[in-house]
C-alpha cells in the first residue's frame, strides 16, 4: 500500500492553478486572449484570405466564414467557440512587440501562421455600419486535442492567423463548448445592450470604442456548465491610453440564448489598465496607484 504525504509546493501549486478556473475567470481569460491574439496578428500576416464578403458582418457571418476558413488549417476539423469585435471609429495601428508580455501571461505557445507581424491593425467601422456589424472580427476555435486557432474576418475577407497551444490555454480549451444552435446573433446582443444604457452612452460619446465578445459556454470539471453568453464593453479611453489616464466605460452582459441584459453597468475605468487598444475589459478605476498587472 502506497501512502502520501503532505502536498509540497508543486502540487500546492497545480492545485492553486486549477482553483483560478471559475466561470468569471475563465470568461475574462477568454475575452483576453481573443482580443490580444486577434489584435497582434490583425490584417498583418501573410495568411491567404478566403473569399471576400461585405465590410461589415455580424456574428454568425464572420463565424460561418472563420468556420470555413478553418477547413484548410492543420489539425482539424475545427470547432468555433469564441468571438470578438473591436469597433473603432478610426483605423488603430501599433507595433506588435507592444502586446509580446500580454500574450506571455496567457501562458501559450503561440506558432503563427506566416511568422510574427511588425505592426498590427483594425480598421475602422462607419457609423453608417448597420447595428450589430462590425469592421474586424477575430474567431477563436479548438479542435479536438485542445489547441485553439485564431482566424480574423477583416473586412469580409476571412484568415488563418495562429494557433495557441498548451499552458493556460490548453486547459482554457479543454473548457470551452462550440457554438450551439441558437445562439442570439450580434445585432440582437447589442440592441439589448443599448437599451440598458448603452446606446446614451454612445449619444454622449460618439469616438467611443466598442467591443462585443460571445463564448459558446463552458464546462468546467465536469461540475459547473454555464451557458452561452455575450460580454459587451464601450469606453471613452483613447489610443494610444496615457500613462495615469481616467475614462468611463459601459459593460453589458447578454444572455446568449435569452438575449436578455443579466448585468449592466457604467462608470470610471483606468485607462492605464487597459490593453492596447484602449479596451478595460470592464475594469473599475482603482483607488490607488495602477498595478498594469492586473491587465487581464
Amino acid at each position: 500500500m502506497t501512502t502520501s504525504g503532505p502536498a509540497g509546493p508543486d502540487t500546492d501549486r497545480a492545485r492553486g492553478r486549477r482553483r483560478r478556473w471559475t466561470a468569471g475567470v475563465a470568461a475574462a481569460a477568454l475575452t483576453a486572449i481573443v482580443v490580444v491574439a486577434g489584435l497582434y496578428v490583425g490584417g498583418y500576416l501573410g495568411a491567404h484570405p478566403g473569399a471576400s464578403l461585405p465590410p461589415y458582418l455580424t456574428f454568425s457571418q464572420a463565424a460561418s466564414a472563420a468556420e470555413s476558413r478553418s477547413g484548410s488549417a492543420a489539425g482539424g476539423p475545427w470547432f468555433g467557440v469564441a468571438a470578438d469585435a473591436i469597433v473603432t471609429p478610426v483605423a488603430v495601428l501599433e507595433p506588435a512587440a507592444n502586446l509580446t508580455s500580454l500574450l506571455g501571461l496567457a501562458d501559450c505557445t503561440v506558432n503563427w501562421t506566416s511568422g510574427m507581424p511588425s505592426n498590427l491593425a483594425v480598421p475602422a467601422t462607419a457609423a453608417t455600419a448597420e447595428l450589430g456589424t462590425a469592421a474586424y472580427w477575430t474567431v477563436l476555435l479548438k479542435n479536438a486535442t485542445n489547441a485553439l486557432l485564431v482566424d480574423s474576418v477583416s473586412q469580409g475577407k476571412a484568415a488563418s492567423l495562429a494557433t495557441l497551444t498548451g499552458g493556460d490555454c490548453a486547459r482554457l480549451a479543454g473548457s470551452l463548448l462550440s457554438f450551439g444552435a441558437g445562439l442570439v446573433d450580434s445585432p440582437q446582443a447589442v440592441s439589448a445592450a443599448n437599451a440598458m444604457g448603452g446606446a446614451s452612452f454612445l449619444d454622449r460619446y460618439p469616438n467611443a470604442s466598442e467591443t462585443w465578445a460571445v463564448a459558446g459556454g463552458f464546462s468546467l470539471g465536469g461540475i459547473l456548465t454555464t451557458s452561452p453568453e455575450w460580454l459587451l464593453e464601450y469606453t471613452t479611453c483613447s489610443f494610444p491610453p496615457a500613462a495615469g489616464a481616467q475614462g468611463l466605460a459601459f459593460n453589458a452582459t447578454v444572455g446568449g440564448t435569452s438575449g436578455v441584459v443579466t448585468n449592466h453597468t457604467s462608470g470610471p475605468v483606468s485607462c492605464s489598465l487597459t490593453i492596447p487598444s484602449g479596451l478595460t475589459l470592464g475594469l473599475p478605476a482603482p483607488t490607488g496607484p495602477p498595478v498594469v498587472g492586473k491587465a487581464i
